[in-house]
């Protein structure tokens, strides 16, 4: 008897780790657009040591388990394994970097969506500011971002996605 799948739809390990297969490479460097942009998202950020539960941050709530289902149907990742432990790099959570984080994204991004959509953009920049988590500010950005590029085109899209991955650069001062 086995035990139950790591890769379940619903809740799947979030301790797994997934590598991107040839056609995955292939997929980035030619955009085939058989998937959708949070999927291309992780499947770009797919390297063999971040585990589900690091990925899981870059989706929609509960997004995950279908993303990783889809990219591992049509052949695009394969399970690495299972970690246990945090990759040796990463740092340990700190709440007091999470808020400093947040601090940083919120004041970079202060008023860029009214700049490119006038009043219209007013409440995306409040929602921006009022979220209170690192990982709800990515949501409220890539959710923001998606009207932009749907309003003014992928060009205005593509600067502010630029200028969000400056702010979010947990690497940044």
């Amino acid at each position: 008897m086995t035990g139950p799948d790591p890769v379940d739809r619903q809740s799947p390990d979030p301790r797994l780790v997934f590598a991107k297969s040839r056609l995955g490479q292939d997929e980035i460097a030619h955009r085939s657009n058989r998937i959708t942009g949070s999927e291309r998202r992780i499947l770009i950020l797919i390297d063999g040591r971040r585990r589900l539960v690091d990925l899981a941050a870059y989706v929609r709530g509960g997004e995950i388990g279908p993303v990783i289902e889809k990219l591992l149907s049509f052949g695009l990742v394969s399970l690495s394994g299972i970690a246990e432990q945090p990759p040796p790099n990463e740092p340990p959570d700190d709440p007091g970097r999470r808020r400093a984080r947040l601090a940083r994204v919120q004041s970079m991004l202060a008023g860029v969506f009214e700049a490119e959509l006038g009043a219209a953009g007013r409440p995306l920049d409040e929602a921006l500011a009022q979220c209170p988590a690192i990982e709800r500010a990515g949501l409220v950005v890539r959710a923001n971002i998606d009207v932009v590029g749907a309003r003014l085109g992928k060009a205005r899209a593509d600067r502010l996605i630029a200028l969000s991955r400056q702010a979010f650069d947990p690497d940044a001062a």
